[in-house]
């Protein structure tokens, strides 16, 4: 039996779910539907301040997938040879920690996780750019 799987559906899901779901964290869900509390249910703080936008993190294992079985492990090909994109994340990075350093200022973990979380989601956005506009268009005007 050959069953066809249409992985756009999914990418199209996780996509929306970044920009429906930008503020609304799990903590938020559970006073939304007022689940049951108690002492034994407690969960972490990392669990309670999780993002549902950054389910477009998924998005990573299909792009790294290619990458490992290509075997193509440089700069270029992670980004998916977009030099401008490489740039960009670069000298905002760059600009991060110069002005950091300039003005002696603490840099904190968050800060650092949020430029992780910067240079992921351009890798994404360098390999599904084409995805992204296509269906947007189609949004917008319904072709």
């Amino acid at each position: 039996m050959n069953l066809k799987i249409n992985h756009h559906h999914i990418y199209i899901v996780i996509f929306t779910s970044f920009f429906f779901f930008w503020g609304v964290n799990i903590d938020d869900l559970n006073n939304f539907f007022k689940f049951y509390h108690s002492d034994e249910l407690k969960y972490s703080q990392f669990i309670k301040r999780f993002k549902l936008s950054y389910l477009i993190i998924l998005l990573l294992i299909p792009i790294f997938y290619n990458l490992i079985r290509k075997k193509d492990y440089f700069l270029n090909g992670i980004f998916n040879y977009q030099k401008y994109i490489i740039f960009f994340t670069l000298f905002i990075i760059t600009h991060f920690f110069l002005v950091k350093i300039y003005y002696h200022e603490i840099i904190n973990k968050s800060e650092i996780v949020n430029l992780i979380y910067l240079l992921l989601v351009s890798i994404i956005y360098c390999h599904y750019r084409h995805f992204i506009f296509t269906n947007f268009r189609k949004i917008l005007f319904r072709l």
